[in-house]
């Protein structure tokens, strides 16, 4: 899947809402526009989150610097904190990214 129309993003946001990745990005100063969505149907509802770089190309080795990432589990909706909640259906995942 590639969701980009212009290359260069350097703040990337994916949010996760059930099955549906959200795909956010944005330059520096400017607000984070949403790119596009996915449904994975075959998504399991524990999943692993991180940083992966890929070229495309056996050939080639890419580079990039990653800061200031971090992982938000937002409240859901009608949180009750007496009643743990264990799900993981949502979340939003961070980064700033610049590819030298």
């Amino acid at each position: 899947m590639n969701f980009c129309s212009e290359p260069g993003y350097q703040i990337i946001q994916l949010e996760r809402q059930g099955k549906v990745i959200i795909f956010r990005a944005a330059q520096v100063g400017e607000p984070l526009q949403v790119i596009g969505t996915e449904r994975m149907k075959d998504m399991p509802d524990e999943v692993l989150a991180g940083i992966f770089i890929n070229s495309h190309n056996p050939d080639v080795v890419e580079e990039a610097r990653v800061w200031n990432v971090r992982i938000d589990k937002p409240v859901p909706e009608g949180y009750n904190p007496d009643k743990e909640d264990g799900s993981d259906a949502g979340w939003k995942f961070w980064m700033f990214l610049q590819v030298p």
